[in-house]
């Protein structure tokens, strides 16, 4: 059994979440803890405004909303009574039994598993406590229902992979709308309310590794003007996959420009006050150091490849950013064990693209960002020289011109001088080139004196 707790959720997204899988035929509610009515009975708008009068007594609370998924293993046949029960015991022990929750059974997966709604706020108006929630009163409470309900244990190592969400597969996706948001939208359910992200774009560095994008559009586009936002699949490479974009208007949870910049600000808090209690070095800044330092310490060369592979394997990943000519500009590590995005600078100079591609020892690189930054170096393939033709050593030689690039060529068209004058096309095309007078005045001369000759003859 693995449980996976967020108490970061948002109630309207963690309700939406689950009543979208019921209308899919994906879910079921199979218990409604200390609610007014029976479970059968209950709508929309009652399951919903329980838990969100309960959140009103406190409005100074952020984070007061529980969602959480208790997993199964595959092979593992749990009847409904069954997980009804294990529900009710796993919330008594991590001290919600008395408040209203919802359990939802899903099918939209090989293994068995619950999602669990609820609210933090007491009935009296306090918030019950969440700090070390996971790591204390839930895992407590999965080590003794495995013993009790005698259920497959689960080892460190699935209770580390927490079940991942799976990044969209942009070849299996049709053309048709439905499917491409579905997919989009499981996403997002994911990892808008699971990560810490503090602006959009280490919001796109995480939604990558999930195969998905927010776009805004270029600046002079209408979707940017307007403060718009629209979501794509990508491609396992990274690229746009052949599916039309979805507005973020489109989906339940509105997760539009607007939405994203409220929990941009809340989570930029949020990693401010974790800084200063910590003094800077937060336990999750600390944990990607010091996989990246031991990495550097066990292998004697390693490439920024082999670091990607290394730092994968603690389900880190590393996003690296890079220009059209594939030149690295900067790095990105999204920690998904303790679901937060730090840029390479934030955690420190030496973790910073510049120098890890030093201590990789791809100084070619350094160099080159160092002379873009300077406007020195262009990355552009020279063209090839074509083999001069052989000349006649009889013939003479033609007057050598010098040789002008092809920026030189359009700089001095463009600054060649229009002249401007009243006469019409024909004029123009028929009047002689500047310089020519002098020889057109001899040669008319020529000509009156061949007929004066050619008159004394006669």
């Amino acid at each position: 059994m693995v449980a996976v707790v967020n108490d970061k959720a948002n109630l309207r997204n963690a309700i939406h979440y689950n009543e979208n899988k019921l209308k899919e035929g994906q879910a079921k509610l199979i218990l409604a803890g200390n609610y007014a009515k029976d479970t059968e009975r209950l709508g929309f708008t009652d399951k919903y405004m329980t838990l969100k009068r309960r959140n009103d007594l406190n409005d100074r609370v952020i984070h007061n909303t529980l969602h959480i998924s208790i997993n199964f293993e595959t092979n593992e046949k749990i009847p409904e009574d069954k997980l009804k029960e294990i529900a009710a015991v796993y919330m008594q022990k991590i001290g919600f039994g008395d408040q209203p929750y919802l359990v939802y059974q899903h099918f939209d997966a090989a293994h068995p598993h619950l999602h669990l709604v609820t609210t933090a706020i007491h009935a009296n108006g306090k918030r019950l406590p969440l700090h070390n929630l996971a790591k204390n009163q839930s895992s407590k409470a999965r080590r003794e229902i495995e013993k009790e309900f005698n259920l497959v244990v689960a080892d460190d190592h699935k209770q580390k992979e927490t079940y991942r969400q799976k990044a969209i597969d942009a070849k299996k996706l049709v053309k048709g709308k439905s499917q491409v948001k579905r997919s989009i939208t499981n996403a997002l359910d994911f990892v808008l309310d699971h990560y810490q992200y503090t602006s959009l774009a280490e919001l796109n560095a995480i939604l990558k590794q999930f195969n998905v994008q927010a776009d805004r559009g270029g600046e002079n586009s209408r979707i940017y003007k307007n403060n718009g936002l629209v979501y794509r699949a990508l491609n396992d490479e990274g690229t746009v996959a052949n599916v039309k974009p979805i507005k973020a208007s489109d989906f339940y949870n509105k997760p539009t420009l607007a939405y994203l910049e409220e929990k941009f600000l809340i989570n930029k808090q949020a990693r401010q006050d974790q800084e200063q209690q910590s003094n800077y070095l937060t336990p999750s800044k600390r944990r990607i150091k010091n996989v990246i330092d031991l990495a550097f310490k066990t292998n004697a060369t390693i490439s920024i490849e082999k670091l990607s592979s290394t730092l994968k394997k603690e389900q880190i990943d590393l996003v690296i950013r890079q220009n059209d000519n594939g030149l690295i500009y900067g790095l990105t590590y999204v920690d998904h064990d303790k679901k937060i995005v730090f840029n390479g600078s934030n955690l420190g100079k030496q973790y910073s693209a510049k120098a890890i591609l030093e201590r990789t020892g791809q100084m070619q690189q350094v160099e080159q960002m160092q002379e873009i930054k300077q406007g020195q170096f262009i990355p552009t393939r020279q063209p090839e020289q074509k083999p001069e033709r052989l000349q006649d050593p009889v013939a003479a030689k033609p007057q050598e011109r010098p040789t002008t690039t092809h920026a030189e060529q359009s700089e001095s068209k463009q600054q060649t001088p229009v002249p401007t004058h009243d006469k019409n096309p024909l004029e123009i095309l028929i009047q002689p080139e500047e310089g020519s007078g002098s020889i057109a005045a001899e040669l008319r001369e020529e000509q009156k004196r061949k007929r004066k000759r050619k008159k004394i003859n006669q």
